[in-house]
């Protein structure tokens, strides 16, 4: 083979395998699932248990004071699951209230049990008590 021929193959070969790199070998592409919303600057609003990861997904939080705009803070937080058909995750969770300083306001929340089957979505809900809650974090984990 002549030094012409070389250089083509070598061309042709390449751009083979350029082209299959942007093709991705025509494999079929998966978006990943949704994540939890959160600023990674700050510390995140909405906290899932490592065993949960992967299995729960949290939508953007609906936050107001109240009906009237000026009662206690009011978070509403769509929570869905990414569980296989005909699986039930059954988890707990628990809204924490902070002041303005972000400080957790007392008394701390209780945790609220929850079956979510696969494929829905809940609305987990959390009121404040005091008139001084400005933030509020989520925390979901496994039921015990």
């Amino acid at each position: 083979m002549n030094k012409g021929n070389q250089v083509r193959t070598g061309l042709i070969a390449g751009c083979v395998v350029v082209a299959m790199g942007l093709s991705g070998c025509a494999q079929r592409r998966y978006d990943p699932p949704p994540s939890v919303v959160h600023d990674q600057v700050e510390y995140p609003q909405v906290v899932v248990s490592p065993d949960l990861a992967g299995w729960l997904a949290a939508d953007r939080p609906v936050v107001g004071f109240g009906e009237t705009g000026d009662g206690p803070l009011r978070v509403t937080v769509p929570v869905g699951t990414l569980v296989a058909r005909g699986e039930t995750i059954r988890v707990q969770y628990k809204f924490t209230f902070l002041d303005q300083t972000g400080r957790p306001l007392s008394p701390d929340g209780d945790w609220h049990y929850v079956r979510m089957p696969a494929n829905t979505k809940r609305f987990f809900e959390g009121n404040a008590l005091d008139q001084r809650a400005t933030d509020w974090q989520l925390e979901i984990r496994t039921a015990r």
